[in-house]
């Protein structure tokens, strides 16, 4: 997933001369849900802040391709913690309704990385993992004007084990 990443990155920095009316950066903040099947029965579920900061080309008027660093946020239950962030790259559709409003679509691959703690009376367990997994989202956008634009969207990630995660967010991107 890293080789994507950098081959990704450096597709763009190449690029960016060519390309520098179609680039763009944003951030965006909202909910994780973060779902643990703990086996017999039992799910421990629990929202979270979620953050995320982007940048992509629009490399059609309907296509784009974006990198993302985004933080899962976290699931506390007792004495344990499990946190989780992701590196992503996707593929980000859109359909325009309006002049100023356009429907997403999102796939992408999101190399997702977790740490487990749980502490306890004179004793201490930690556990970190990385995964690489599809993910999808459906969102929309309005655009301000030419170069601000805000979001909204949805983007469920595929299960990791027995953990689910999903994201509900609103944001802003500034195109160049």
């Amino acid at each position: 997933m890293n080789k994507l990443f950098s081959a990704l990155a450096l597709a763009a920095a190449l690029s960016a001369p060519a390309l520098a009316n179609d680039l763009y950066i944003g951030a965006d903040i909202g909910r994780s849900d973060i779902e643990v099947d703990a086996g017999n029965g039992f799910t421990v579920s629990k929202d979270s802040t979620s953050f995320a900061v982007f940048g992509g080309v629009q490399f059609h008027k309907n296509f784009a391709a974006e990198l993302a660093y985004r933080d899962l946020g976290e699931l506390k239950s007792g004495n344990a913690k499990l946190s989780a962030y992701a590196l992503q790259a996707s593929l980000l559709g859109s359909l325009p309704v309006s002049n100023e409003f356009s429907l997403l679509g999102r796939v992408g691959l999101a190399s997702i990385n977790a740490e487990y703690r749980e502490s306890g009376f004179g004793y201490s367990y930690s556990e970190d993992s990385s995964e690489t997994k599809p993910f999808f989202g459906v969102g929309a956008r309005y655009a301000v004007n030419k170069q601000l634009g805000i979001r909204a969207e949805y983007n469920q990630y595929a299960e990791i084990e027995d953990t689910t995660i999903s994201t509900m967010t609103v944001g802003v991107d500034y195109r160049f």
